[in-house]
């Protein structure tokens, strides 16, 4: 009998272990879902505004994976000697929980040389705060790309938004 007790709480435990992720991801800012984004840099600054469009997906245990027009945000001014490809698309993390009920994620992307070998990496930092409802969230986002030798060659900030796409639901 203590043998099956001893058991039972052990697998209580991994149980809880193992759903923590989940419920903490899962709160009032809950990011779980399929997005529409659109990011304003604040450079060139005045209008018109240059939206740059995006998707993204949040998963429940904190992961992300984002596309978009020059994956998120533009080059900064980049040059090189050689032609780059473009960045691919961004992978990352997200998390719940922040001073006032925010979100934050960090996405990071590559950018190589003609060749295949690395170029860059680009990342992309968001704090955000959905909306009532749980269907959008505005915050702000700032990035930065950072050559293979360490050095930032490009920085930027702006303003993000987003909007849950909707679940398909098929005729009954």
């Amino acid at each position: 009998m203590k043998r099956r007790i001893v058991a039972l709480s052990a697998l209580a435990c991994f149980m809880l272990l193992m759903i923590q992720p989940v419920l903490a991801q899962g709160g009032a800012a809950s990011l779980v879902g399929s997005w529409e984004l659109t990011l304003v840099p604040n450079l060139p600054p005045g209008p018109p505004a240059i939206e740059i469009p995006g998707l993204a997906n949040f998963t429940s245990d904190g992961g992300a994976v984002a596309t978009g027009s020059a994956i998120l945000v533009g080059t900064g001014g980049l040059t090189s000697t050689s032609t780059l490809s473009g960045p691919t698309p961004a992978i990352g993390n997200w998390n719940a929980g922040g001073p006032v009920g925010d979100a934050a994620f960090k996405l990071v992307s590559i950018i190589t040389n003609a060749d295949g070998t690395l170029f860059a990496t680009r990342t992309l930092q968001a704090l955000v705060t959905p909306g009532s409802g749980g269907s959008s969230f505005t915050g702000s986002y700032s990035y930065t790309i950072v050559n293979t030798a360490g050095t930032t060659i490009a920085s930027g900030s702006g303003t993000i938004s987003g909007s849950l796409i909707p679940h398909f639901l098929p005729p009954a």
